[in-house]
């Protein structure tokens, strides 16, 4: 099970860590190339998969009236988490990201953090990694600092999809148009979204299934545009087939079948499969009958 930790200052005793650093939003194919390779060599070395991520992400707190202002992210803190928990890792360092703290150096960073603190074995990043105060850190300058502080250093290249490299802001951008198969392509998972149950009503225009109110809990989470989607919508163990609708004001609704009642309040999760066509509201039933004979 993986750990989490908030603070470098009371980290327990991890053996031989193999670390890597970064946002990971979206946990997606490349990061998890990442973690695969950060489990690999941690099998070899008898240690243990350790992601050292900030939080807020450093483009909020670097130009909150910039590029930052209007950033979505892919996932909320705790999807990340539960994210990172699926794709194997063993422990998540989070480190509260200040302007502050925006000002350690590539060599600070390095010698005070990843070897003074979490006593890195090894040191993995991406491929166009850069890190440290005006990202003056990158794989060169690791490799320098592994040749005299006795650390492991490696690079793992791009990652590609029909030719594409993947990244964060890919995936971003074909959720924010919609595309969600694309997007699923570029994370290697369904995208997900947790949502708390608002309240649940029969729904009118569709007898036998149950209207869901929800409302996600974070409002920098990116949420797809106005539309109808197939969705699986898991609640503690159990999961079934449903069908997510973001009205053109923001807000959300689900259709299940009335025998999956969720109680007001409680927390749902849905993995987004593909997006549907909505014409008219008379569509609803074809649109549920379409996502019923999905095979997910």
């Amino acid at each position: 099970m993986m750990q989490v930790h908030h603070s470098m200052n009371q980290l327990p005793s991890i053996p031989a860590p193999v670390v890597t650093v970064g946002s990971f939003d979206g946990v997606h194919v490349g990061h998890r190339t990442i973690i695969r390779r950060l489990n690999d060599l941690a099998g070899r070395a008898g240690g243990s998969s350790v992601l050292v991520t900030f939080h807020p992400h450093p483009r909020r707190v670097l130009y909150p009236d910039g590029a930052g202002k209007d950033l979505k992210m892919i996932y909320t803190q705790e999807e990340k988490c539960r994210m990172l928990a699926e794709a194997g890792l063993d422990h998540l360092v989070i480190l509260e990201f200040t302007k502050s703290f925006s000002r350690t150096s590539p060599e600070d960073f390095v010698e005070l953090y990843l070897l003074g603190k979490l006593k890195a074995h090894t040191i993995v990043v991406g491929f166009n990694h850069y890190f440290g105060y005006h990202r003056a850190g990158n794989f060169d300058s690791l490799f320098k600092m592994s040749e005299s502080h006795g650390f492991l250093v490696e690079e793992i290249p791009a990652q590609e999809i029909q030719h594409e490299t993947v990244s964060s802001t890919r995936i971003r951008k074909a959720l924010s148009e919609g595309n969600i198969q694309r997007a699923n392509a570029y994370l290697e998972h369904h995208f997900i979204m947790e949502a708390e149950v608002v309240r649940s009503e029969n729904a009118s225009a569709l007898p036998g299934y149950l209207c869901t109110e929800v409302r996600y809990r974070d409002p920098a989470k990116l949420v797809p545009p106005a539309g109808t989607y197939a969705v699986a919508v898991g609640q503690k163990r159990t999961h079934r087939k449903g069908l997510l609708r973001v009205r053109p004001d923001g807000s959300i609704c689900v259709y299940t079948r009335q025998d999956c009642a969720p109680a007001d309040g409680n927390l749902l999760t849905f993995r987004f499969y593909k997006g549907m066509t909505l014409r008219e509201p008379a569509d609803l039933r074809t649109e549920m009958e379409a996502v019923r004979e999905l095979v997910y």
